[in-house]
């Protein structure tokens, strides 16, 4: 197995003799921009893969490429490490748009789905477990401190869904007690509106 997409393209002389019948008959934009499609620079595979992506050949394309194991050029909206990621097997994949997906379970690939608005539930328990471990850890670090506890702990807790620990609790309570009485809802808003309204009552 090639363990990295080939450092050199083909002659450039020989790249329609590479394409295979269906492109040339089909009249694909790579055959008339031979260039850009055998670029690889990330700028011109991108422009490449967002044509391709317009094609109507494009699965079939695709197909044909990976099972040539073509190591240079994008073909079907997939370059040549797309294929060689597909061909490892390590959890990429490619979808029914054609495009290429990271494996499922990893940060990237929940990001994916929500762009291209497909859920995933292996996606999002990974996400979630992720979450979780996060705030574990910051759990962790709170209750290392000398008090055994913090407010950033108690707020912590409340987004685990759990109830606070003793420490954490009290440290929300002190936190609690030294702020100042303010009026809520109703109250504060008509205390404002009061206040705004004074200077213009006695101006009148």
């Amino acid at each position: 197995m090639t363990n990295t997409p080939s450092a050199n393209p083909p002659e450039r002389t020989a790249m329609n003799q590479l394409l295979p019948d269906f492109l040339t008959l089909g009249r694909a934009s790579c055959t008339a921009t031979p260039d850009l499609f055998w670029s690889r620079i990330p700028d011109d595979e991108q422009a490449a893969k967002s044509l391709c992506h317009t094609c109507p050949l494009l699965l079939d394309c695709q197909t044909w490429a990976i099972d040539q194991r073509e190591d240079w050029g994008t073909w079907g909206g997939l370059t040549a490490t797309d294929r060689l990621r597909l061909r490892r097997g390590n959890g990429w994949w490619v979808d029914l748009e054609g495009r290429i997906r990271h494996p499922c379970g990893t940060a990237q690939a929940i990001g994916q789905h929500r762009k291209f608005t497909d859920p995933c539930d292996v996606c999002e328990a990974a996400e979630a477990q992720r979450i979780e471990e996060q705030r574990r850890a910051v759990l962790a670090v709170e209750h290392a401190l000398a008090a055994g506890g913090s407010v950033r702990g108690y707020d912590t807790h409340r987004r685990l869904g759990e109830e606070a620990c003793g420490p954490c609790k009290a440290a929300k309570a002190r936190a609690s007690a030294t702020k100042p009485d303010r009026p809520k809802g109703r109250a504060r808003r008509a205390a404002q509106a009061a206040a705004a309204a004074g200077p213009l009552a006695l101006a009148s």
